[in-house]
């Protein structure tokens, strides 16, 4: 059973998965299902497993093989990305600005050319930086940062809280595995491993759980909602987990 399992690797083993999703999990011949695909783990250091631990983000700049499903993850894995995202575009912006007046005001162009122009001034600007071309306004600290940084960035997700998970991080991924085995194996979070667009997707998973929570049994249910919960202190433990009618 995948929660006995994953009871086994957080308290005995005292690891945190952090993969926990379909292509995880194996049924054998018996009909018993098995957990595997540990390649993502992290050790527990402290004593209380629930404690948090820094992770490394998601990011698109790394092959998908080599990180966790984006689909079956927790928010609060990606505050790393976000700050360093921001950074860049917000430090850019700034720059063009200063140096391209017309950005400094709403283009009144259509916007296919104000797409051109914004692209023109981004490439000009590279330009000018590779000759070493000043500011006009020197006397700020206005650091020339490429575009290409920028089309980079702009693909990370953004985030609000910090990049850490714990064993509920782990719980938070089997919640959403639970709903896509309820929902003909349809997952509420579908990002195609785009950070950006699973963090537009989070922000409605409420309404994307109460979408698909009639179809889960009833004494299954408020275990699901707890499980999905943006707050990870209500999450049940696997300790607590079968203890719920369903699981006896």
């Amino acid at each position: 059973m995948i929660i006995e399992a994953l009871q086994y690797l957080h308290y005995t083993c005292r690891q945190i998965h952090r993969n926990i999703c379909p292509q995880a999990i194996i049924v054998n011949k018996r009909g018993t299902w098995k957990l595997f695909g540990l390649e993502f783990y992290e050790n527990i250091i402290g004593p209380d497993p629930t404690e948090m631990m820094a992770v490394t983000p998601w990011s698109m700049k790394v092959a998908k093989v080599a990180q966790p499903n984006l689909d079956y993850q927790e928010k609060q894995r990606y505050n790393r990305t976000q700050i360093s995202t921001r950074n860049v575009i917000e430090r850019v912006n700034g720059v063009l600005k200063r140096r391209f007046a017309c950005l400094n005001r709403k283009l009144q162009n259509s916007l296919e050319n104000s797409c051109h122009i914004i692209v023109a001034c981004a490439v000009l600007h590279n330009i000018c930086v590779k000759t070493n071309e000043p500011l006009i306004e020197p006397e700020l600290d206005l650091e020339a940062v490429p575009v290409a940084e920028v089309q980079d960035a702009a693909r990370a997700p953004e985030i609000q809280t910090n990049a850490h998970c714990n064993i509920l991080s782990d719980m938070f991924s089997l919640g959403l595995v639970i709903c896509a085995l309820f929902n003909n194996g349809k997952p509420i979070i579908q990002a195609c491993n785009n950070p950006m667009l699973y963090l537009k997707q989070i922000e409605f998973l409420e309404q994307q759980v109460n979408s698909v929570l009639e179809k889960i049994p009833g004494p299954l249910q408020e275990a699901v909602q707890r499980l999905l919960n943006r707050d990870p202190h209500p999450r049940p433990t696997t300790q607590l987990l079968p203890l719920i009618k369903y699981f006896k």
